[in-house]
């Protein structure tokens, strides 16, 4: 699936391929790089919301309001069934909030996967006993604050400051620059030398808590990452389009669904409009064994 952004005055092209034909995988920036969509989907950008977290069903929609057009192979649509869907493990159903002024921060996406593995394996805690508080920058300000807490218990992984003491190291990043240190790509000692990195503490620290990240990255434990990475890595999401995160979601469901490689074989294209204006969305979402 994708969706791929660009501008030409108001009207806003938008396309982020989801390339689910070559294993394992991917959402990026641009045209699908492999084969031509088998059907076209054509809707609103709020709409794509409500089919995500659920609140609107797709069939219907489709064959009965007019609200979603599809074009091509119709059957082929019927395969994203099992992508609509919340997995049956996952209790709560997504929520999108509405479109606000600020941007997304991706970095809270990378966070919330750290904070799963952590769930799933306590005994991360156990290898570094130490309290780290992240400061992420969007343009120089602060946007967001994070809290990895793995001295406490099992750790605990949590929005905005410590809830008991201070923290041992405290980082200071950019948004974008935290997604390229945690996905192996932003070395973090060159980015303290560099000054893109700013660390308040035992700067040693600071390298223990790459190492545990990027020893689960190499162990495919953060199994949501080979797909996103593409996405993250690029530029920052438009904060008017509800779907940009919509994509990260959807790349979280399938890579839960390690199955679908057997079912699903079909590129997609998705034209999103926001406001009556194109947004136009390739979505290569097939499989290939």
């Amino acid at each position: 699936m994708g969706v791929r952004m660009s501008s030409y005055g108001k009207l806003q092209i938008v396309c982020r391929p989801l390339d689910l034909k070559n294993a394992p995988g991917s959402v990026y920036k641009g045209t699908p790089k492999h084969d031509k969509p088998d059907c076209t989907f054509i809707l609103e950008d709020e709409l794509f919301t409500k089919i995500m977290d659920g609140s609107a069903d797709p069939q219907k929609l489709a064959f009965m309001s007019g609200k979603l057009k599809i074009t091509g192979n119709v059957l082929a649509s019927q395969k994203l069934q099992a992508i609509w869907e919340n997995p049956e493990d996952e209790p709560e159903k997504m929520s999108f909030a509405p479109a606000k002024e600020e941007a997304t921060m991706k970095s809270d996406f990378v966070f919330e996967i750290f904070a799963e593995r952590l769930g799933e394996e306590p005994e991360l805690a156990k290898k570094i006993k130490v309290v780290y508080h992240w400061n992420v920058l969007q343009s120089g300000k602060k946007a967001s604050e994070w809290t990895v807490d793995l001295k406490s218990g099992s750790g605990s992984i949590y929005r905005g400051p410590p809830k008991t003491g201070k923290a041992d190291v405290t980082l200071t990043m950019e948004d974008e620059d935290v997604i390229l240190m945690m996905l192996g790509k932003l070395n973090p000692q060159r980015a303290f030398m560099t000054g893109r990195l700013k660390i308040k503490g035992n700067i040693m620290l600071t390298q223990k808590l790459n190492q545990l990240w990027q020893e689960i990255l190499k162990s495919g434990r953060a199994i949501e990452l080979p797909i996103l990475s593409a996405i993250l890595g690029d530029k920052p999401f438009d904060p008017l389009l509800r779907s940009e995160t919509c994509f990260v979601e959807l790349g979280k469901r399938i890579s839960r669904q390690p199955d679908l490689v057997t079912k699903l074989n079909t590129v997609f294209e998705w034209n999103v409009t926001k406001n009556g204006k194109k947004q136009l969305c390739a979505l290569d979402s097939g499989f290939k064994n």
